[in-house]
C-alpha cells in the first residue's frame, strides 16, 4: 500500500489492485529506447568502432546501419508499462527469424555475428489477457565485410584479370623468346652446317687436289728421271733398242699426265655447266670390246680372270663416243685396280627394260676389295677421297664423278652394290632412241669405233747383265709397277734387287731375304710404308737395314714422320736418279764401315769372322736400339734376347774374344767413332747419344778402344 499526502487530503494506492486489473490502452506501440554494439552503448553522434552510427534519437531513427565490426548488437525497448511482470513481447527479424518468438526478455534482445544484409526488428507487446499490439519496426542494414564487398570483388576481379592479362602476355613474350630462340638456333646450327659442309667440301678440294698433285708427280718421275738419265749420259751410251723402248716409256707416261689434265679440266666445265654432247648412232658392243681388249694384257700380267658376256652381237645407240669410252675404261680401271691377282672381273652387256623403256645394260663386276658401306652413298660425289686406310696407294676423287656425270647426261643411271671382302658390281643403264635428248643441246657428228689403246709394254725386261753383281741386295717397297720397274733399272747391274707391290708382301721379303737396304712409298696397298718402317725397325733381325722413304709426299709433316718412324731418309718424286744412286751408295757404304769397324772392335773370330752372324747381328741390334739407355747392362740385354744371362755369355764368347759387357761398350764406342767421322754432332752430343752421362768416362773407354781421343779420331 502507498500513501501520499497533501496538504488537504493524502492519496493511497495498492498495486495488487491496480495490476490485477490493468489492461494496456488501445494503440500502445513498443519504443526503442538503446542500442548497444559489442555490450557498449551507443551515443548519438558518436564514434563507435570508426563508424557513426545514432545521429539522433533511437526513438526517432527508423533504419539504423552497422559496419561489419559493429554486427553483434543488442536493442532496447519498451511498451510504457513500467511493470516487468507485464511486459510480454513477441519480436522477429526478418529474413533471419520467420517466425514470432514470444517471451519476456526484459525489453531488451540481442543478435551476435549476423552476416551482412538488410534485416528489419518486428516487435509487439502481448497484454495478459492475449491481445497483441500494433508491430513497431527498425530497419538495419549490416554492411559487408570489406572483402565481401562488391568493390572489393570487382578490385579482385580487376587483380585477377590484369594477372592472368600479365600472365598471358607474359607466356605470350616467353613463347616469342622461345620461338625466337629456337629460330635462333636452327638459324645457327643450319649456319653451322653450312660452315662445317663448307669446311668438308673445301677440306675434299684440298685432299683432292694434294692427292692430285701426288698423283702427278708419279708420270712426272717417269718421265723426268729417264730424261734426266739420256741428258747426263748422252744418247750414245743406250743402244737403239734400248733408247726407243725408254723414249717410249717417256711417251707414255706423258699421255697418262695428259690424261689427269684433261680430267681436272672437265671436270671444271663440269661444274661451269659448258659439257656438250657430241652424239653419234652407232653400235656399243664393239666400242665395249675394244676397251675390254686393252684391259686383256693386264689380266694377263695380274693373273686376273677377266670375262666378257654379250647378250646381244649389236646394240644401237645414240651416244657420245668419247665420253662413254672414258666412262666405261674408267671403271674398268677400278675393277682391275681394286681386285688382287687371282680375283675375277666380269664385263656383262645386253638389252633390259627400265620403266617401260629400252635400255642397254653395261654390268662391270669384281670379287676385290669392296667399298664400305658408310662412303657407298659419296663414291660418286666430287672430291671424294675415302679417310680409312686405303686398299690402294693413291685414289683420286674425280673419276666416278666423271662417270656419273656421264650417264646423267646420257639420260641413264648408275647402280652399285657392294660388300667389303667380296667385291663390287657397277651397271650402267642407256636407254636407246634419241628422243631423251630432246630440249638437251648437243651436235650430230658421224663416228666410228676405231681402236685407240695404247700398247702397253706389260712385259718385265728380264735380262741381267753378266757383269758380276755385288753381293748387295735391295728390297723396292713400290705399288705402281712402272716406278717400280724404273728403280729397278736403275740398279739390277749392280744390285740384287727384290720387288714387293705392297706393303705386307714387302715386309714378307724383308724378313725373307734381308736385304742390304730398302727403298720404300709411303702411300701403297694393305700396309702403307710408315707402318713397314716401324715394323722393321721393332725386329731385331731387319732394325739395322737403311731405309729410304722414296713418295709423293713432300710436306714437311710427312717427312717428320717418316724419320721418327726410323727411316734413314726421304727422297721426294719426282726424283733425280743419281741424287737416289747416290743416297743408296752412301747408305751401303756407311753400313759397310760400321759393320767393319764392329769387326775389328768386337775382336771376331777368325773362323766366325762375319758381322752377318745372324746372333751377333741381333746383339748389334739391340744394343743399339738401347744406345739412349744409360743403365743398359748385360741383364737387360739377356732379357731383350729372351735368353739366360749364361746363355749370353757363352755365345758371345763362342763368336767374339770380348765378354759382355765389353761387347756393349765396344758398339757404344764403335757407333761414336761413326758418328765423329760423319762431323755433324759434338762430341758432347755424341758421348750423350751413345749413352755415356760422363766425358771423362767417355774419353777413357774411346781411348782405350781407338787409342785416339774423341777430338782426334778424325785426323786419323
Amino acid at each position: 500500500m502507498l500513501f501520499w499526502g497533501g496538504s488537504k487530503n493524502f492519496t493511497s494506492f495498492s498495486p495488487k489492485q491496480a495490476i490485477s486489473s490493468f489492461e494496456l490502452p488501445q494503440g500502445n506501440k513498443v519504443i526503442f529506447t538503446e542500442l548497444e554494439v559489442n555490450e557498449k552503448v551507443v551515443p548519438i553522434g558518436k564514434s563507435v568502432n570508426g563508424q557513426i552510427i545514432l545521429s539522433h534519437s533511437l526513438i526517432e531513427t527508423g533504419n539504423i546501419t552497422l559496419s561489419y565490426v559493429n554486427r553483434d548488437f543488442s536493442l532496447s525497448f519498451s511498451d510504457l508499462t513500467y511493470s516487468e511482470d507485464l511486459q510480454k513481447y513477441s519480436y522477429r527479424l526478418l529474413p533471419y527469424q520467420s517466425s514470432w518468438i514470444t517471451g519476456n526478455t526484459r525489453g531488451k534482445v540481442s543478435y551476435t555475428s549476423l552476416p551482412s544484409g538488410n534485416y528489419v526488428f518486428e516487435i509487439k507487446p502481448i497484454s495478459l489477457s492475449g491481445n497483441e499490439g500494433p508491430v513497431s519496426r527498425l530497419k538495419i542494414r549490416i554492411e559487408p565485410h570489406w572483402s565481401s564487398s562488391i568493390w572489393f570483388r570487382l578490385l579482385i576481379l580487376c587483380g585477377v584479370l590484369l594477372f592472368a592479362f600479365y600472365l598471358f602476355k607474359k607466356e605470350k613474350r616467353r613463347r616469342r623468346r622461345w620461338q625466337q630462340h629456337l629460330q635462333l638456333k636452327h638459324e645457327l646450327k643450319m649456319s653451322n652446317m653450312e660452315r662445317e659442309h663448307e669446311k668438308a667440301i673445301r677440306q675434299e678440294r684440298e685432299s683432292f687436289f694434294i692427292q692430285t698433285a701426288h698423283e702427278l708427280r708419279t708420270p712426272l718421275t717417269l718421265i723426268l728421271s729417264p730424261l734426266s738419265e739420256l741428258v747426263r749420259q748422252g744418247s750414245g751410251v743406250y743402244s737403239l733398242e734400248d733408247l726407243q723402248k725408254r723414249l717410249s716409256r717417256i711417251q707414255e707416261h706423258a699421255l697418262v699426265l695428259q690424261d689427269l689434265t684433261d680430267q681436272l679440266l672437265y671436270m671444271q666445265r663440269i661444274h661451269l655447266g659448258t659439257v656438250k654432247l657430241y652424239l653419234s648412232h652407232l653400235d656399243i658392243v664393239p666400242l665395249i670390246r675394244e676397251i675390254a681388249e686393252g684391259f686383256r694384257d693386264l689380266s694377263v700380267i695380274n693373273h686376273i680372270n677377266f670375262t666378257l658376256v654379250f647378250d646381244k652381237e649389236s646394240c644401237f645407240l645414240w651416244f657420245d663416243l668419247d665420253k662413254l669410252r672414258r666412262a666405261v675404261s674408267n671403271l674398268l680401271s677400278n675393277a682391275f685396280k681394286y681386285t688382287s691377282s687371282g680375283g675375277e672381273i666380269h664385263l656383262f652387256l645386253s638389252e633390259s627394260i627400265i620403266q617401260g623403256k629400252t635400255c642397254c645394260m653395261i654390268r662391270i663386276s669384281d670379287n676385290g676389295v669392296g667399298i664400305p658401306v658408310d662412303i657407298l652413298d659419296h663414291i660418286f660425289e666430287p672430291f671424294f677421297i675415302r679417310r680409312l686406310n686405303p686398299t690402294v696407294s693413291t685414289q683420286q676423287g674425280i673419276g666416278l664423278y666423271i662417270v656419273k656425270h656421264t650417264v646423267d647426261i646420257h639420260h641413264g643411271f648408275i647402280t652399285v652394290d657392294s660388300k667389303i671382302g667380296e667385291g663390287s658390281c657397277f651397271t650402267v643403264y642407256i636407254p636407246e632412241g634419241k628422243e631423251h635428248f630432246d630440249g638437251d643441246e648437243y651436235e650430230t657428228v658421224s663416228g666410228v669405233v676405231k681402236s685407240e689403246s695404247k700398247k702397253t709394254d706389260f712385259c718385265r725386261a728380264v735380262e741381267e747383265t753378266k757383269s758380276k753383281k755385288s753381293r748387295h741386295s735391295i728390297l723396292i717397297i713400290e705399288d705402281n709397277g712402272e716406278v717400280r720397274e724404273y728403280i729397278r733399272s736403275l740398279f739390277f747391274r749392280q744390285y740384287t734387287v727384290y720387288e714387293a707391290a705392297d706393303g705386307e708382301e714387302g715386309m714378307d721379303m724383308a724378313f725373307k731375304y734381308l736385304p742390304t737396304i730398302i727403298i720404300s712409298d709411303i702411300m701403297m696397298p694393305i700396309k702403307n710404308g710408315i707402318g713397314c718402317v716401324s715394323e722393321l725397325r721393332r725386329e731385331y733381325t731387319t732394325a739395322h737395314i737403311p731405309i729410304i722413304i722414296l713418295t709423293a709426299q713432300g710436306e714437311d709433316k710427312d717427312v717428320i714422320e717418316a724419320i721418327q718412324a726410323g727411316a734413314d731418309d726421304y727422297l721426294i718424286k719426282p726424283f733425280n736418279p743419281e741424287v737416289l744412286k747416290v743416297k743408296v751408295n752412301s747408305l751401303i757404304m756407311g753400313r759397310e764401315k760400321l759393320k767393319r769397324m764392329y769387326t775389328q772392335s768386337l775382336m771376331m773370330k777368325e773362323e766366325n769372322d762375319k758381322v752377318e752372324n745372324l746372333f751377333i747381328q741381333q746383339v748389334i741390334n739391340v744394343i743399339e736400339q738401347n744406345f739412349t739407355n744409360e743403365s743398359f747392362d748385360v741383364a737387360m740385354l739377356a732379357d731383350c734376347l729372351h735368353i739366360s744371362q749364361p746363355t749370353l755369355r757363352r755365345k758371345i764368347k763362342k763368336y767374339s774374344k770380348l765378354s759382355a759387357m765389353e761387347l756393349i761398350r765396344s758398339v757404344r764406342i764403335s757407333k761414336a767413332a761413326v758418328l765423329i767421322q760423319k762431323e755433324c754432332y759434338s762430341i758432347q752430343e755424341i758421348c750423350e747419344m751413345v749413352g755415356y752421362n760422363d766425358m771423362k768416362t767417355f774419353r777413357k773407354n774411346f781411348m782405350d778402344q781407338f787409342g785416339v781421343l774423341p777430338s782426334k779420331f778424325d785426323q786419323k
